[in-house]
């Protein structure tokens, strides 16, 4: 059974060996340091970290997106808008192709969403990540070749967040109708023998 814990300035001792080892799947270049980490938790975002059972299957680091990035990634969003960016998803290789990637990455969406951001935002390598960014509505934003110097390349891609459907107006006003209904008395019990 897979579930979430929020990653805070408080807990991170407990998951820095972790998280930081988690680094090693991404081409050294681009891997994110301790200081890296405090520096986004501590800006605000959306921090997770994804257990199967009692295990440590994985984190998403996803922190929110300041002007000047704004304006060199999502230069085409509303001025509006707020863009959290996701910088780090992994699951870890033990835990993979059982649907982990994808509950994480609705985890952040869903805490995205209740924290206000309208759009999320993230460079993906073409793999089942960027498969599930699909899957998520991503819209493509095109592919950056060696990006970062890393020799692979990696999709620029942002995810409207929908807003929280609103009732409709008929279910936000119904009548209160507790002192109209009756009740029938109780029946008594029979016991049979």
């Amino acid at each position: 059974m897979a579930w979430f814990e929020d990653l805070m300035m408080e807990n991170w001792p407990k998951f820095e060996g972790l998280i930081l080892s988690s680094e090693k799947v991404f081409p050294e270049s681009i891997r994110s340091s301790a200081g890296d980490f405090i520096d986004s938790l501590s800006g605000g975002g959306v921090f997770k970290v994804i257990f199967e059972g009692s295990a440590y299957a994985g984190n998403a680091i996803a922190y929110a997106m300041g002007e000047q990035e704004r304006a060199e990634f999502a230069p085409d969003l509303p001025a509006d808008s707020r863009v959290l960016y996701i910088m780090n998803l992994v699951i870890e290789p033990q835990f993979q192709r059982r649907g982990l990637g994808s509950a994480l990455f609705q985890e952040v969406l869903r805490a995205a969403r209740e924290k206000g951001f309208t759009h999320v935002m993230g460079h993906f390598r073409p793999n089942c990540v960027l498969d599930i960014a699909r899957r998520m509505g991503a819209v493509e934003h095109g592919t950056f070749r060696n990006w970062e110097g890393t020799g692979e390349d990696y999709v620029l891609c942002h995810i409207p967040i929908a807003e929280p459907e609103q009732p409709k107006e008929a279910e936000r006003h119904l009548p209160d109708l507790s002192q109209e209904l009756q009740f029938l008395p109780a029946m008594p019990h029979h016991q049979s023998e």
